[in-house]
């Protein structure tokens, strides 16, 4: 890709086999005189500058990406503790250094914050996350086992089922439950028998 810089210099040879003395048009590997002020340059150009401009913001701001607040808590700490470690060393070359004392200080302080933060926050953002995790593949699963079976979730009967068997599934881990009334009408499945399970 040619270069965004302003005064890069015409890439072409002259007549007389001498480099063009002319500036490339930004984006371009040519000046106006050879080929630069083409359309097709021209457009080409201007892309190349979007592009050039956009890795260079990505290369210096960095991308974006996905990530839990317990996630980049732990990527800062670790940064922060690079961080002191390469301060303390350079505190134990110079050791009568304020500067360098004060800038050890701010960091250690910052790295336990950082870990005090951590340590408030991990449990409960974990907890919150597997339950939603837990639930959605749970509710995969049962649709799948009740498609299978012939029935679907829709059925009133279907969903006192289930909620009658997760009522006694969580009483029975001893926690409390709340009441979920089951609706045994006629839209009860009719004709379907377990299948035999191989063992």
């Amino acid at each position: 890709m040619a270069g965004t810089d302003r005064l890069r210099p015409c890439g072409v040879k002259t007549r007389l086999g001498k480099p063009c003395r002319g500036v490339a048009i930004r984006g371009s590997s040519r000046c106006w005189m050879h080929g630069g002020s083409a359309p097709q340059v021209r457009r080409k150009a201007a892309q190349n500058v979007v592009e050039a401009t956009a890795v260079e913001r990505a290369r210096r701001y960095g991308t974006p990406r996905k990530t839990t607040a317990p996630d980049a808590l732990q990527k800062e700490l670790e940064r922060t503790q690079g961080r002191v470690d390469g301060v303390g060393e350079q505190v134990a070359e110079k050791p009568d250094d304020p500067g360098l004392l004060s800038v050890y200080q701010s960091e250690r302080a910052r790295l336990a914050r950082l870990s005090h933060q951590i340590i408030s926050s991990r449990p409960d953002e974990r907890r919150t996350v597997l339950a939603e995790r837990s639930i959605d593949s749970l509710e995969v699963a049962m649709t799948g086992i009740l498609r299978e079976l012939g029935s679907g979730p829709e059925s009133s009967y279907v969903r006192g089922v289930v909620a009658r068997h997760l009522r006694e599934a969580i009483t029975s881990a001893g926690e409390s439950t709340t009441d979920v009334d089951a609706d045994p009408s006629d839209d009860r499945p009719r004709n379907i028998h377990p299948l035999p399970v191989a063992f």
